[in-house]
This record gives C-alpha cells, structure tokens and sequence, in this order.
C-alpha cells in the first residue's frame, strides 16, 4: 500500500482506462486486492501464450489499488523490473516469491504528474505484453 504522495483520482481513471483499452483485457475485481481494486484481466486465450510467471491469479497480470491508494501490483520480467527498483518506481511486493506467487510482482507507485503517468501507463502496458506473449522492450 502506498502511504503518501498518492496519485490523483484522475490518474488512477486515466490509467484503468488505459488498461481496459489493452488486447484482450477486461476490468473486474481482484482475486488478491481489496474489493475496491480494479484487476486487469487476460482473457484465456491470450493468457496462454504468456510467461507463466506474469500473473498473480489466472489472467490477472496488474491491478491497481482503491482510489485512496492508486499505487499498482503487476508483474514484469526480470530486466525491467531492475530498472524499476534501480530507479524508485516501485518495489518487490512482500509476497513476491512466497504463498505460491511468482518472484517478479512489484508495487508501483502511482503517478502524479505526465511525466510520472507516462511512465506508470508504459510499465502497464509491458506488463501486459508479457502476459500476452508480445513484444517486450530492449
């Protein structure tokens, strides 16, 4: 949970529209956040051909936490997610790697500015990509 410099309610809008505008994506709630997340959910087919390691419960790859919060849980590959903590994005989810969740969930801190949504919105999308077997970054 992020405790302060939370991120405007708009942002948090902005980014679960950004979400639900991704490839096979639905918004429903989370089979590990508080009811009053947003998951982002890979339907099967898609989910299939993505690493096994990119969800946190079946299809479920990001959500993004109540308006109050506005930080994210997702899973990225293991190059990004260096970046990520080498430039205080986030950091390593508490559960990551224990109570059969895989190693590379990480907390995002919402964004609070353009500069910080582009960022949070492109991690987002990479995120999704690796559940769906697309493209990754360099």
């Amino acid at each position: 949970m992020q405790l302060n410099q939370i991120a405007p309610p708009d942002m948090r809008e902005r980014l679960i529209a950004v979400g639900a505008q991704l490839k096979g994506v639905s918004l429903g709630r989370s089979g590990v956040s508080i009811p009053e997340s947003t998951a982002f959910l890979l339907q099967p087919e898609i989910a299939i051909k993505g690493a096994a390691d990119a969800f946190m419960t079946p299809g479920e790859f990001a959500h993004i936490h109540a308006i109050w919060d506005a930080s994210l849980h997702m899973n990225l590959p293991r190059q990004v997610l260096e970046k990520v903590f080498a430039a205080n994005w986030g950091e390593k989810h508490p559960a990551a790697g224990y109570f059969g969740f895989p190693p590379n969930i990480a907390m995002i801190y919402g964004p609070r500015d353009e500069d910080e949504f582009r960022t949070v919105a492109t991690l987002l999308t990479i995120s999704h990509a690796y559940a769906s077997g697309g493209r990754l970054p360099e």
